[in-house]
């Protein structure tokens, strides 16, 4: 994490074991998608993370919206995660490629 008034590095967050390929934020939590194939969220508080979810496939896209996650990767479909039940929740299919980006309102 980086301060963007003077460009120093704040806090460093580790946990995944390959590219970190996207990060959302939502009030005190940090979601993030890695081409180890995890979905992590992160209490920023404690700097760690609290769930970590085994997709299966790289994740290059997150957006967090405070009950659930929205995740999209390499295998051309959108999927979430309930953060109540910690269950896959959705999955939108139909895109012809690679999900690269997600946000939410």
């Amino acid at each position: 994490m980086w301060d963007s008034f003077d460009f120093q590095r704040v806090r460093t967050y580790r946990g995944h074991e390959n590219h970190v390929n996207a990060i959302d934020t939502c009030n005190d939590s940090i979601v993030s998608g890695s081409d180890d194939c995890t979905v992590k969220l992160w209490d920023n508080r404690i700097r760690k993370h609290t769930y970590s979810f085994n997709i299966g496939y790289q994740v290059t896209a997150v957006a967090h919206s405070g009950q659930s996650v929205y995740f999209g990767g390499v295998d051309n479909t959108i999927r979430s995660i309930d953060l109540r039940t910690n269950q896959l929740d959705l999955c939108l299919v139909g895109h012809a490629d690679m999900i690269t980006s997600l946000a939410l309102p």
